[in-house]
């Protein structure tokens, strides 16, 4: 028995055994120790480092999308409390066919911006009237007032409302477009006097939405996308997606997301104007 100990010891002891065990000892653990313990927080300072860059540049993106959308705002203020606009509205009789053409153009179709520049302007009062820089549908028209969320708003002052559309469609151009409907209040009395809706189309937010790697939406509150540089996803629903229960609790911030076997980054941030 002895003998055998001291044979199998003396095996141990060869050169060939030598090297094995010191490759071992010299080589392969401490990999595999410097990459249990250094390769992992190196990962996380790269994810780090990534995720804060790509933050920084979403938070300019998203400062520019709030002019954009800021813009719309100022520009459906300035039809609705132009005299000749709200005139029109409370007396429409009082207006010859002409000067409502007139008004139409002077007006409706004069808004200006560097944001965008294809706007769509309906005015609708509360006769049963509508006054538009685009042709409407009137089954189109006879479903937008009798839907539950325009009596809602034309029987309460001061109401604003964000939408985005890419398949009721409200005009004949049949062009996916976000809108600002607002009620038109009157002052002195504090009752409406008819309702602004204000549009765009989607393909003049798109262009401030490229420039990041990686995939870009704009999401309303739904988990609709309203618009992306790739334009098959417009329109589709995220909101059943893993990340997105954590995203409508913070303003903005970035979640780490693991999804078939690959790891992804997502940065978000919100809008302030419309939430």
């Amino acid at each position: 028995m002895m003998e055998r100990i001291k044979q199998w010891a003396s095996g141990l002891n060869s050169i060939r055994n030598r090297i094995f065990f010191s490759i071992l000892l010299f080589l392969v653990i401490p990999f595999l120790l410097s990459n249990q313990y250094l390769d992992k927080p190196m990962e996380r300072a790269i994810e780090q480092k990534i995720a804060k860059s790509s933050q920084d540049a979403l938070v300019l993106m998203t400062f520019n999308v709030q002019l954009f959308l800021e813009d719309m705002l100022n520009s459906a203020v300035d039809i609705t409390t132009n005299d000749d606009t709200k005139k029109m509205l409370k007396d429409p009789d009082a207006f010859t066919h002409w000067q409502k053409l007139r008004l139409n153009d002077v007006t409706l179709n004069r808004s200006f911006s560097s944001y965008f520049s294809n706007t769509y302007v309906t005015l609708f009062d509360r006769h049963g009237n509508w006054y538009s820089t685009r042709y409407l549908e009137e089954s189109r028209y006879q479903e937008y007032i009798h839907s539950d969320w325009y009596e809602k708003m034309i029987s309460h002052p001061y109401q604003i409302r964000w939408m985005f559309n890419n398949q009721q469609f409200l005009y004949i151009d049949r062009e996916p477009i976000i809108s600002l409907v607002k009620s038109i209040t009157e002052l002195q009395s504090n009752q409406n006097i008819g309702m602004i809706v204000f549009s765009v189309t989607e393909k003049d937010i798109r262009k401030y939405l490229t420039g990041l790697e990686g995939d870009v939406y704009l999401v309303d509150k739904e988990g609709n996308i309203v618009s992306s540089p790739n334009r098959e996803m417009i329109g589709k629903n995220v909101s059943e997606e893993s990340y997105m229960s954590g995203l409508w609790t913070k303003r903005r911030g970035q979640a780490m997301v693991e999804k078939a076997d690959q790891k992804y980054i997502v940065n978000f941030d919100t809008v302030d104007l419309n939430g």
